[in-house]
């Protein structure tokens, strides 16, 4: 039996046409290897800024535990996109939060809107939040402690408690 050539044609579109979008699947992932490699490196080379941030934050953690020694509960210090990979890989309805555990225990936990955690982290010390984090939410962190955004946020859920 011989295939007709409309058939013959159309395999040969649909193939080609295949190859196209994989050629350009290919050329994204590439970007994207390209932008996380990059992202990659800017950490590297930022690891040392980072730690600072990191140990700035953890003595504001330290200060915080007098604050609210069991006022509220666990507190949220910050909260926004990921914080735990390159800003590439985050996508609408990524979310994450900077806690402060009542029982004086910093946490990192990140997921997707409507979805359990994807990361949770306990951390320790400067060095952990410096090696977890990225430096541009280190800094959205930092900036929320050091201008007192933090304590609105308080009064926030304290009002919504009450």
């Amino acid at each position: 039996m011989k295939i007709p050539k409309s058939i013959t044609a159309k395999i040969q579109k649909k193939e080609e046409r295949e190859r196209k979008e994989r050629l350009h699947e290919i050329k994204e992932e590439k970007k994207e290897k390209q932008k996380t490699n990059k992202h990659n490196e800017k950490e590297v080379t930022l690891y040392l800024e980072k730690l600072e941030l990191s140990k700035r934050i953890f003595q504001w953690t330290k200060e915080g535990k007098k604050i609210i020694k069991d006022a509220i509960g666990d507190l949220s210090l910050y909260h926004g996109g990921w914080g735990h990979c390159s800003p590439s890989q985050i996508h609408p309805g990524c979310w994450a939060a900077f806690i402060l555990e009542n029982n004086g225990t910093i946490s990192y936990r990140a997921g997707y809107k409507w979805m359990g955690f994807r990361a949770y982290y306990d951390l320790k010390k400067p060095e952990e939040i410096a090696k977890k984090l990225n430096f541009d939410y280190l800094e959205k962190i930092w900036h929320h402690l050091n201008t007192g955004k933090v304590f609105k946020d308080f009064e926030e859920e304290i009002d919504d408690d009450a």
